[in-house]
């Protein structure tokens, strides 16, 4: 199992200009929209402000390359960015 932090934030699409949805909202939508897609994609909110979305997404190892990719389209569907958190 892989844990791994990250930031959502507004990104400067069309999408997410036109959003009137807070950034959090939209990120939150987004990780709705991929953790549904496979019983193993999970994620806990840490930080939860207006402008952005700090969340630990959980997933099988083996399932990191194809769950990277639905995160990114998902985040690119609700004009989200992500910014992966070391530590």
């Amino acid at each position: 199992m892989i844990n791994a932090k990250y930031i959502f934030k507004r990104s400067n699409s069309l999408k997410g200009f036109f959003s009137t949805n807070s950034a959090s909202t939209d990120a939150i939508s987004a990780l709705d929209s991929w953790s549904v897609q496979k019983d193993s994609w999970n994620y806990r909110i840490e930080e939860h402000e207006e402008n952005s979305l700090v969340a630990i997404l959980s997933l099988d190892e083996s399932e990191s390359d194809v769950a990277g990719v639905k995160l990114q389209d998902a985040c690119e569907e609700y004009g989200i960015e992500r910014t992966y958190v070391p530590g």
